[in-house]
């Protein structure tokens, strides 16, 4: 009998599984999909979508032969989608946890992610403060009205197949992987145990007091769908709300001015630091926009400082969506997982007023701005919201505030799925804050 079951191998199940044997808890993990197979992996990772293509928004994919999986939202597989993303680290901001946004709102405070997000930037060896003096050199761009946000972005991106790995030799852990299917053994309430299922060997019950889904949002969702479906009075279910951050290039700036300022965003002096910028969250709470952020990504001769080279140069303006909650898009899971999502015409509108309001503070900060009449977005692979966390749930598949499946005393998720509101920052940081906070504090 296991303390903990996690289910998922990813960041929100690592930084729960540390979290859990920091407490002398005795860990179990089990996840679907192989340690070597990637073949395996690529077909249970594969999502059908009925209207916007479900892909990958990633570019670094850390091998060639995973260049394969550019369509798939995911990774199933030993270290989850870590074996895919591009290393960029970025809290969620505190206005994403303060507002209300079609009825969902976060139910835990900034403040107390801020302390699972310091829990997270120490286990994996990262940090997103800035020093003052850096900020410093920013203040014509607040001057101008436009917020700097800083992000890390790793030199070696972490892939967390090895960490398992390291971590089973300790004893610590116990792995249990290539499953192919998970079915969770459920009475009066409450888990025992799961039955996992592998191709080539009997099924292996593990038993444990408490579990803790925190497998990424597609694969949450799954589960949580077949838990569900056990308990009393329960009712086949879309799952609404599916978010992500729909990305794409809205123009090119051509500096002319404050060139300074822009180099030490395009060429920080830091290792680590790296800087988007986005609408003051004063400004955010009385539009009502989205939390959208928009990169600047230089095109220059041999890295050459863009002082010496503005004439030459322009700069590519890349804006991530803080796309809303909205009913129309959800994910079914039944008879097989699909994902009815698309960058609708609401989607475009808040986009088109974010612009207009952001595109003359870029020119007036830097020069002029060659803004493209069409932004042709795309999915981002950072599928969220199908699950969410909330105050009063009211639908079954809605997470109590501290985070546990409504109709079952013992069983939790930390997963993007939780999320009720997403921002534009990648999630990887709030999922493994999330998997720290639920074990921290609840377990």
């Amino acid at each position: 009998m296991y303390d903990l079951a996690i289910y998922g191998s990813g960041f929100a199940a690592y930084a729960a599984a540390q979290a859990a044997v920091r407490r002398g808890l005795k860990v179990a993990v089990i996840d679907k999909g192989g340690r070597d197979s990637l073949k395996q992996s690529l077909e249970m990772s594969q999502v059908s979508g009925n209207w916007e293509p479900i892909r990958s928004g990633g570019f670094d994919f850390g091998a060639a032969d995973l260049k394969k999986f550019s369509h798939s939202p995911r990774f199933v597989g030993l270290g989850g989608t870590s074996a895919m993303w591009s290393g960029k680290w970025r809290p969620l901001d505190a206005i994403d946890f303060d507002r209300e946004i079609s009825g969902r709102k976060w139910p835990i405070s900034y403040q107390d992610m801020r302390q699972n997000y310091q829990v997270v930037e120490k286990l994996f060896g990262f940090s997103t403060f800035t020093e003052p003096q850096l900020l410093e050199s920013f203040k014509e761009l607040q001057s101008c009205g436009i917020r700097v946000v800083p992000f890390a972005q790793e030199h070696e991106v972490t892939r967390l197949k090895q960490r398992w790995i390291d971590l089973q030799a300790t004893s610590k852990v116990s792995l249990y992987e290539g499953a192919t299917s998970i079915e969770f053994l459920a009475d009066k309430g409450s888990v025992r145990s799961a039955r996992i299922r592998h191709d080539t060997s009997n099924p292996l019950e593990v038993s444990a007091h408490n579990h803790l889904i925190a497998a990424g949002c597609i694969g949450s969702t799954e589960l949580i769908s077949a838990l569900i479906s056990k308990a009393p009075c329960s009712k086949n279910t879309k799952y609404t709300g599916y978010m992500d951050h729909p990305k794409g290039p809205i123009g090119k700036l051509i500096p002319r001015k404050n060139l300074d300022c822009l180099d030490a965003i395009l060429s920080p002096t830091h290792p680590y630091i790296r800087f988007a910028l986005a609408l003051p969250e004063e400004e955010l709470l009385k539009t009502g926009l989205p939390n959208s952020t928009i990169f600047l990504w230089g095109q220059s001769g041999y890295g050459a400082k863009l002082a010496h080279w503005y004439n030459r140069r322009s700069v590519s303006l890349i804006v991530n969506v803080d796309q809303f909650p909205e009913a129309d898009n959800r994910l079914e899971v039944e008879p097989f997982t699909r994902a009815n999502w698309r960058i609708n015409g609401n989607t475009r509108r808040m986009l088109d007023r974010f612009l207009d309001l952001f595109i003359p503070r870029i020119e007036m900060a830097f020069g002029r701005v060659e803004r493209l009449a069409w932004v042709p977005l795309r999915a981002s692979s950072h599928p969220a919201g199908t699950t969410p966390l909330s105050k009063f749930p009211k639908e079954d598949w809605e997470l109590t505030a501290e985070g546990r499946v409504s109709k079952f005393e013992n069983i939790f998720c930390a997963s993007s799925s939780a999320f009720p509101v997403c921002g534009s920052a990648n999630p990887t940081m709030t999922v493994a804050a999330l998997g720290n906070h639920i074990v921290h504090r609840l377990l």
